[in-house]
């Protein structure tokens, strides 16, 4: 996992005994899909039902999160990524300037939680972190082996984990042409063997890329 650019621990812990009491300002519909599967995700590492509310349950800590803007509808390399990050024994606040850094704030949050003697615990520390290199990629050459879109969607979950930003997907090449084009239907029906993503699912894998932390797809398909 990368290193954040400064971390101060102290000797404390925040108990985690029931789900976070999310208090959101700002952002995007991005923060708010961020949220959701923090949520989710938190509750498949403790295997505490922390994304579900049952009546009576303890009120968790405070997760206080802010987001100072919206962010670009398109995502540049030149966004502002930043985030602090300051867990103590009475609640937790993450802020942020884009979401982009809300996103990166949550996934180390994750990363922070650990079992204590007494149940999960998140140990108290302030996080001051911003990414060292702008860009941060994977590429993944689909054309000459073709993956399944489900494939691609856990590739992009693993880098958000680790707070890459950029997909480089490699769609066509002599060994295949993996997009559908509606102008030129031939490219696929010769040239993928059948193997070969609709518009639609790239639709769809734009968005899924973008609220977890952007794509670049190389080699679009005629129309």
């Amino acid at each position: 996992m990368p290193w954040p650019s400064q971390i101060t621990r102290q000797a404390g812990a925040l108990a985690v005994n029931a789900a976070p009491r999310i208090e959101l300002t700002g952002g995007d519909e991005r923060v708010q899909n961020a949220t959701q599967r923090f949520l989710r995700d938190l509750a498949m590492r403790t295997g505490a039902p922390f994304d579900r509310h049952f009546a009576g349950a303890l009120e968790g800590p405070a997760l206080v999160i802010h987001c100072a803007g919206a962010g670009r509808r398109v995502q540049s390399l030149d966004g502002d990524e930043s985030y602090h990050l300051s867990v103590s024994q009475t609640g937790i606040q993450l802020t942020a300037a884009d979401p982009l850094g809300v996103m990166h704030g949550l996934e180390t949050l994750l990363q922070l939680v650990e079992p204590g003697p007494n149940g999960w615990v998140i140990p108290e520390v302030r996080i001051d972190d911003a990414p060292r290199f702008a860009w941060r990629g994977l590429m993944i050459d689909v054309s000459r082996h073709f993956m399944p879109l489900e494939a691609i969607e856990r590739n992009i979950d693993g880098m958000a984990a680790v707070k890459l930003n950029v997909l480089h997907l490699h769609l066509s090449d002599d060994q295949g042409f993996r997009v559908q084009s509606k102008r030129c239907p031939r490219l696929t029906q010769m040239a993928s063997d059948g193997l070969f993503y609709t518009q639609d699912q790239m639709r769809e894998l734009i968005v899924y890329a973008r609220v977890r932390g952007g794509a670049k797809i190389d080699h679009i398909a005629p129309r």
